[in-house]
């Protein structure tokens, strides 16, 4: 009897646990978190990555030609880049497919409007360096301008009826730059130096 006695005293004890309201089969328990205090880690999570898309926008230099021009091109532009004193109209660049070139227009403060076009120097130029030569005449050759990487010659072509035409030939590209009044040699050598040539950036980021 004593032995049942002890086995009752058993499956009591048992049931007494298996009732217990503490306990619960199959369910994960954690501890209440109040909303008061993830919010502001949160807030400060939202702030911070704001920041941080605010300054990769800003040190992202904007492209100085629409990649649909620029894929067209065979030759690297000269373009204004940089604060310069020259402002360019950005609805006024297009691709000139009769010359397979780029144009556009800008203007500067006691310059004037200018039209800037470019193209690949014709291979001849580079073969018989007279056939360029001989260009620049029929252009009505004004002056010329030392600089570098070539010079600038200044022409007045019988088809320019006010302004002047300033002319290179250099690492490639045969530009043109029309003034609509004209120029010192001075001013024309402050327009050239806001000129530089289009350098793709480095997709390594290098």
């Amino acid at each position: 009897m004593a032995g049942l006695d002890q086995l009752g005293d058993v499956l009591r004890t048992r049931e007494s646990e298996d009732e217990s309201p503490s306990r619960s089969h199959g369910q994960f328990h954690f501890p209440a978190v109040s909303i008061r205090r993830v919010l502001p880690a949160i807030l400060i999570l939202i702030a911070v990555t704001a920041a941080v898309i605010l300054i990769s926008t800003l040190h992202t230099p904007p492209k100085p030609l629409p990649d649909g021009i620029l894929s067209k091109l065979d030759f690297a532009p000269f373009i204004v880049q940089g604060d310069q004193f020259i402002s360019v109209d950005q609805a006024s660049i297009r691709y000139s497919a009769d010359q397979r070139g780029l144009i556009f227009n800008c203007s500067a403060a006691g310059i004037g409007q200018l039209v800037v076009s470019e193209q690949a120097s014709p291979p001849e130029f580079a073969a018989s360096p007279d056939k360029y030569g001989a260009l620049v005449q029929s252009m009505h050759r004004l002056s010329e301008i030392q600089s570098s990487p070539a010079p600038i010659y200044i022409t007045q072509p019988d088809n320019q009826t006010s302004g002047q035409t300033a002319v290179v030939n250099a690492v490639g590209v045969l530009l043109f730059i029309q003034s609509s009044q004209n120029l010192s040699d001075g001013e024309w050598r402050q327009v050239l130096s806001s000129f530089s040539q289009y350098q793709p950036p480095d997709p390594t980021g290098y």
